[in-house]
């Protein structure tokens, strides 16, 4: 029997392919019977409306607002998935393209927890907001020479950088119950492919 909602979210270090595989992991569950809303990633967004860590004067206080945008954003999206899967009678798949918990990989220790109280959630809350986690391995450090950032205008990040972050993000999620790391493959057919495995595992 199919779940009536499940969010989940894509995360990872830059240039590991959630974003390219977003609205096709989307269209097969669709194929599927399954209703679909994708959630796109708030720190492209910001950055490319000119709202950036430098613009702001540090990383902490761009963080803090992503995080408000992405709360705010996510409830909208949800509200929406509602009435979506009421007019439908299908059940609901919401995908997001990075969630709460990745801002803390990027920020100053403590600064994390600071910005969620303000928010009026504990850090735990922001974890758990989701039924399940899929971590993609970034392309970075595979010696593919797929690493790239040209698909992203937003991302500045070099391969080391990138390795730093992608373990960063895999740490501020190791401690969600449903965490699932996908690993790295230069074919993206194969990593869409576990993807919706994976998925499929959890609403059925």
């Amino acid at each position: 029997m199919l779940k009536s909602r499940t969010k989940v979210v894509l995360t990872g270090g830059p240039c590991s392919g959630k974003t390219s595989l977003l609205h096709p992991l989307a269209d097969e569950f669709r194929r599927r019977g399954i209703a679909v809303v994708t959630v796109p990633e708030s720190a492209t967004e910001l950055i490319l409306s000119g709202i950036s860590a430098s613009s702001c004067g540090s990383v902490d206080v761009f963080q803090k607002l992503l995080m408000k945008h992405q709360l705010d954003k996510e409830a909208v999206y949800e509200e929406a998935a509602e009435r979506i899967a009421a007019v439908s009678g299908l059940p609901m798949l919401i995908i997001c393209d990075r969630g709460l918990s990745d801002s803390k990989a990027f920020m100053t220790p403590g600064a994390f927890g600071r910005a969620a109280a303000d928010l009026g959630k504990t850090e735990e809350e922001l974890l758990l907001a989701y039924d399940a986690v899929f971590h993609l391995t970034t392309a970075a450090g595979s010696g593919t020479g797929r690493y790239t950032l040209e698909d992203n205008p937003a991302r500045t990040e070099s391969e080391e950088e990138s390795l730093l972050l992608d373990k960063k993000i895999s740490e501020v999620w190791a401690g969600h119950p449903r965490r699932q790391v996908i690993g790295f493959s230069p074919d993206i057919g194969e990593k869409l492919a576990a993807l919706v495995s994976a998925i499929s595992c959890l609403i059925l």
